[in-house]
């Protein structure tokens, strides 16, 4: 470390992508602080005590692309408390006519729900898995690699040639391409024949923010394959328990956290990161900085306008970030929902995983459409989740109940505030479960927490209460991720670096975008070494020639 720096390296932000980059950092050997503007590490993933001690997710609540990265093993998180529990069956679709559908980690227990709606669909299904699952394998090694077309392809060669071989032996290039390139409504549509399967996977897809009708975006439908090889999982304690763990790492490495500490701007001398300031006016300086805010947050509000030339400024301010997201019910319950189409069934099991409350694609689709134009959806799709029946430590004798719907904009149209809408807004929320579950704002008026687009933008720092920090879809996918000049995690302001949802792989749970850029910034403090030795060694022998020319001098 410089001798005139407080710190090798400052990450702003303590969501589990600026955790993960800090912690292989200090497992190199630098000295690290990570800077929160919340009292709690985790940031949309985070867990906060809410109503006396029930421990409440703030946002994403099941773990699943994580176990993908290698991160867990990598830095040993058991030893910090991080256990995770497998929610089987992951996700549980009933519909208004009384009908539903288990999906089981088990591929074949799963055909067997499905072959009850549709004989056709369950063997669709299982090819339809089969499948994505050698695909998912090839991109899922393309995660944790440099966002670059040649390191990619090497990466996901090298992975697993297998799964290539497989795949292109199943389809042809061409049509792999073709299936990449088209939306997942689509993608399901030709898939399957019932909407017993086509909604609730299509509902599932929709998490990543994009409408079914999103060009390039089968992948997200495909993701799905992962929840049968992979599990759908979901930290004991909390989804903040991986951010926990992330922290008590690195401290035990010697880095640091510091909440309620909010960075409003990084500074810049010579075209050169040399620290950051706080809202409190404290600054810290490190010829490192990384940003785990989004990337129009950290390039167009926290640096001077001048340090990045007008063209890159319109590129960066032309990043596709829809103002579409949903709104959030958290929940108190005495008693689990009912519903009514499993009645009084002893088998309570739909309750460990997602509950899926969406009935058709297309009203999937005409829900993205109305929020489009800044209405909210005749009939939201309803996410529910029940997280204290596979962890009853976050509620002790009572239960959690989680409510997701969506989409809803972030502008309403008509000049309509979300103060003035909300009310409104949970009403139509609770209406639509009404369908599927008996009395459901019966059980959970007393403890509540909502929030609404405007209020996940501001409390979350979700630029436009986009999740994903920036449209997943293709043209900022990969190496086009948030933009192409500045997909390599490096910025043109030397010693500042970009990480998180809104840099290569993009949102979720996974960690990887914090991995990759710590290997980047490795590889360039290598490199940076690599030269000053030369330089060294120029520099000392320039020193000792003039020492002997000068000695030189002297004795004549």
């Amino acid at each position: 470390m410089s001798r005139d720096k407080d710190y090798d390296v400052i990450v702003i932000g303590a969501g589990h992508n600026g955790l993960v980059c800090a912690n292989y950092l200090a497992k190199a050997g630098c000295k690290v602080v990570v800077l929160e503007r919340r009292p709690v590490v985790g940031g949309a993933s985070a867990t906060e005590e809410m109503f006396g001690g029930y421990k409440i997710d703030v946002g994403s609540a099941v773990h699943t692309l994580i176990h993908e990265t290698g991160i867990i093993d990598d830095l040993k998180l058991e030893k910090f408390g991080l256990k995770y529990l497998q929610l089987d069956p992951f996700a549980f679709a009933p519909f208004p006519d009384g009908t539903y559908l288990r999906f089981y980690r088990d591929l074949d227990k799963t055909c067997e729900e499905i072959e009850k709606v549709s004989p056709k669909d369950a063997e669709a299904y299982k090819k339809f898995v089969e499948d994505w699952t050698e695909l998912n394998r090839i991109l899922t090694a393309t995660f944790t690699s440099k966002p670059s077309a040649p390191s990619m392809s090497y990466k996901a060669l090298s992975k697993d040639i297998v799964s290539l071989l497989k795949m292109t032996a199943r389809r042809s290039l061409q049509d792999r391409i073709h299936q990449l390139l088209m939306d997942y409504g689509k993608l399901l549509s030709m898939t399957f024949e019932s909407e017993y399967v086509k909604a609730p996977l299509a509902f599932l897809a929709a998490q990543a923010g994009v409408s079914p009708s999103t060009p390039g975006t089968a992948n997200f439908a495909g993701w799905h394959a992962l929840s049968h090889s992979t599990g759908v999982t979901r930290p004991q304690g909390g989804s903040g328990k991986l951010s926990e763990a992330l922290q008590e790492s690195l401290i035990n490495m010697g880095g640091e956290v510091r909440l309620d500490t909010e960075v409003t701007s990084i500074l810049i001398r010579n075209d050169r990161a040399i620290g950051v300031e706080t809202s409190s006016r404290e600054k810290f300086s490190s010829d490192i900085v990384i940003s785990s805010v989004a990337p129009v947050k950290t390039l167009l509000e926290l640096i001077p306008s001048e340090a990045l030339n007008d063209n890159l400024r319109r590129k960066i301010s032309s990043i596709k970030i829809s103002p579409i997201s949903g709104v959030y019910i958290r929940g108190i319950a005495t008693n689990l929902p009912e519903y009514k189409a499993v009645g009084g069934s002893d088998n309570k099991d739909h309750y460990m995983g997602m509950q899926l409350l969406c009935p058709t694609l297309s009203g999937l689709e005409k829900g993205f459409q109305e929020a489009t134009i800044g209405n909210k959806p005749s009939k939201p799709a309803v996410y529910l989740l029940t997280p204290s029946v596979v962890d009853p430590s976050l509620a002790p004798e009572k239960h959690l109940v989680y409510i997701w719907a969506q989409p809803y904009p972030l502008q309403l149209a008509g000049g309509q505030s979300w103060d003035d809408a909300t009310q409104d807004v949970v009403a139509d929320i609770f209406n639509a479960t009404s369908e599927y579950i008996e009395g459901l704002v019966d059980i959970i008026t007393k403890h509540r927490v909502i929030r609404t687009p405007p209020q996940l933008a501001g409390d979350l720092q979700l630029p436009y209460s986009n999740i994903m920090h920036g449209d997943m879809t293709i043209d900022q996918l990969f190496f086009m991720r948030p933009i192409p000049e500045l997909s390599g995690y490096r910025t043109p302001i030397k010693g500042l670096y970009l990480t998180g949802a809104g840099t290569h792989p993009g949102g979720g749970v996974q960690g990887a975008a914090g991995k990759n850029t710590a290997e980047v910034i490795l590889a360039d403090m290598t490199k940076a070494k690599r030269w000053i030795k030369p330089a060294l060694v120029v520099a000392g022998s320039s020193i000792a020639f003039a020492v002997l020319r000068r000695s030189a001098r002297a004795s004549n």
